[in-house]
């Protein structure tokens, strides 16, 4: 849900920073390592102890690839989740659109007049060598403030967010 007005222009928008996804991919990458370390010792050694093998071994590998599979089919899902959330940032208003599972999303709007601050949260070593961070707008409604994880150079988009603020003020002063 982007409503836009007439003549209203796009100043940006913000994607998650990729450092975001990685650990997830570890986590499978892990998973995947622990079927093939079972594929190649596990399996063998034990088709050995049972009676019919080689129905076993058939049996144990397919069992495993399924996982792999299922983990690869996981990761996909997680990946397509993660980068549909964004910021839309324009000369009148801030569009959050929250992608919260493959079936669910929320999209929350606000008008540049009711921001109210801009934060940023750049915490530990990671985030200040990779350049990201979350980006806090307060404002005083219902929904009284917008945070956006892993933010890619999170002061950058602060400041264009503030910059479009003055202008959007600006012009309503007029």
């Amino acid at each position: 849900m982007v409503v836009m007005q007439a003549g209203e222009q796009v100043v940006c928008r913000i994607k998650r920073h990729p450092f975001g996804i990685i650990s997830s991919y570890f986590v499978g990458g892990l998973v995947v390592v622990a079927l093939a370390a079972a594929a190649m010792f596990l399996v063998p050694r034990a088709a050995d102890q049972v009676g019919d093998s080689q129905q076993f071994q058939s049996i144990a590998y397919l069992v495993l690839g399924l996982v792999a599979l299922a983990t690869a089919g996981i990761l996909g899902i997680m990946t397509n989740v993660y980068w549909k959330n964004e910021w839309i940032v324009t000369d009148d208003s801030l569009t959050q659109l929250n992608q919260i599972s493959l079936f669910a999303s929320q999209s929350s709007q606000l008008s540049m007049e009711n921001i109210e601050d801009v934060t940023v949260d750049q915490n530990g070593m990671i985030q200040q060598m990779f350049g990201f961070g979350t980006l806090h707008v307060e404002t005083a409604g219902e929904h009284s403030k917008f945070a956006f994880d892993y933010c890619p150079t999170p002061t950058k988009y602060a400041r264009m967010i503030l910059e479009a603020r003055e202008a959007f003020m600006s012009r309503e002063r007029r």
